[in-house]
């Protein structure tokens, strides 16, 4: 009658050990997911960031010249500040905007793609 006790106590610390490990690897794995997702995330914001300001100065440029004044010999000197000006004007219009719109437009997504990783392979175990 010992033995089986302690053959149960035995296999019962396994099976609690095993257990444990499944979960911390199941952490591993969701928290490996929510971090390769912000970091994928934080690579794509980034380079379209970079190329948002390439095209703002090429922007910028292109105004300052349409925006231009002949001088005394009839040449054309562009106007590079009012071009830098207009393009700032539209981006202050445009942060003020995402202001004032940015839980509806910013907490959607991001709790969405975040239970996504979190939950994606629950969902697949279940169907």
């Amino acid at each position: 009658m010992n033995s089986n006790f302690s053959g149960i106590r035995e296999n019962l610390y396994r099976y609690v050990e095993t257990r444990l490990l499944y979960y911390k690897l199941l952490v591993l794995e969701k928290a490996s997911r929510v971090i390769t997702a912000i970091l994928s995330g934080v690579v794509v914001t980034l380079l379209v960031f970079l190329a948002l300001i390439l095209f703002s100065g090429a922007a910028a440029m292109g105004l300052g010249r349409a925006f231009g004044q002949e001088n005394a010999q009839g040449i054309l000197e562009p106007n590079y500040a009012l071009g830098m000006l207009v393009v700032g004007g539209f981006y202050l219009l445009l942060g003020l905007i995402l202001y004032a719109v940015r839980v509806r437009l910013f907490s959607p997504p991001i709790i969405k793609s975040i239970g996504k990783a979190l939950f994606e392979e629950d969902e697949e175990k279940e169907e």
